[in-house]
């Protein structure tokens, strides 16, 4: 386990978003990783939540108990911050159970996994991450996403000890050749791993052609990095194809926008095109896959069992369909 901090922090979403998108930079002075990464936040429940829970123990904070993964003993208030499930539990019944044995209901968090956007390449002291705050409705109280919550807003800069790890990757990197055409396909902040792959491009001055699909809820408050992609752009380093599902009546996803470039994306397949698909595993990553067999059916002349058997083939053989879904 290692220690970081963050660096800076800022609003990726505008002000008029349905919702918060922040970019953290985190300190990689000493960290080795490589673009495909992804990082493991330990993050802390917020000192509000832990007081609650304290506060309807009867507890004053200071009573220690074991922790039973570690066998070490710590005081309940340090306890609960590592805690899972803090919003589940309510007022207990101290006079049946022992503070051990309410301390014993608890699991630790889990570690929360986030994409690196940035390639050690293009900047080497720093970790990139790409953070939608989540929100939700418990007891008719607003709560927030853990680990969401704690790098946009509990995490004081330059202070507050992060720990975390790496988690290689084998299967979502870049093509070894630099002039390999790649597809990306990242909605939302699945697009974060799309930013490093396209700085590391930049650094090796990788010469194969770069096309991504962007989507996300509206152009003027949700097109996260859009000036880095737009610059990419401009200088005829990256073709981009975005989908805002709810600036016109008719929601339009990233699965739309590839339909109408269904000619050209099957020819850049069938010249030897590397594909990744990065973000919501149980809707989008679905739907993603599902238009490539259908563009395959349409432009390849495939039936629906040959469809399956070629990205079978693509995924597990030539490794040129690849996804990081969560």
């Amino acid at each position: 386990m290692s220690i970081t901090t963050i660096q800076e922090r800022f609003l990726l979403s505008g002000e008029g978003s349905t919702k918060k998108t922040y970019h953290i930079v985190l300190d990689a002075r000493g960290v080795s990783f490589e673009v495909g990464d992804s990082i493991a936040i330990h993050a802390q429940n917020p000192p509000e939540v832990v007081e609650g829970i304290i506060k309807a123990w009867g507890a004053s904070g200071h009573e220690e108990i074991v922790n039973r993964k570690s066998g070490a003993s710590v005081s309940i208030r340090h306890f609960l911050y590592s805690m899972a499930n803090l919003y589940k539990h309510g007022p207990l019944d101290l006079k049946t159970m022992s503070l051990q044995q309410l301390a014993d209901q608890f699991a630790p968090l889990l570690p929360r996994f986030y994409s690196i956007a940035s390639s050690p390449l293009y900047t080497p002291s720093e970790m990139h991450l790409t953070v939608a705050l989540l929100d939700f409705i418990h007891e008719g109280e607003k709560r927030y996403g853990v680990a969401s919550y704690f790098l946009s807003h509990l995490a004081e800069m330059g202070a507050t000890p992060i720990p975390f790890y790496i988690q290689k990757t084998r299967h979502f990197r870049l093509p070894q050749r630099i002039d390999a055409d790649v597809i990306m396909i990242g909605p939302g902040t699945g697009v974060a791993p799309f930013r490093a792959f396209m700085q590391e491009r930049f650094s090796i001055q990788g010469s194969g052609r770069n096309w991504l699909f962007f989507g996300d809820r509206h152009r003027d408050h949700d097109f996260l990095y859009e000036a880095f992609w737009m610059d990419l752009v401009g200088q005829g380093k990256l073709r981009l194809e975005v989908a805002f599902s709810r600036d016109q009546e008719e929601k339009i996803y990233v699965q739309h926008k590839m339909y109408v470039h269904k000619k050209e994306l099957w020819a850049w397949l069938k010249n030897g095109a590397y594909v990744y698909v990065c973000g919501d595993a149980k809707r989008m990553a679905r739907d993603v896959d599902s238009m490539w067999h259908r563009i395959a059916e349409e432009e390849g002349g495939m039936s629906s069992a040959e469809a399956r058997q070629f990205f079978m083939h693509l995924r597990s053989k030539d490794k040129r369909y690849l996804f990081d879904v969560y």
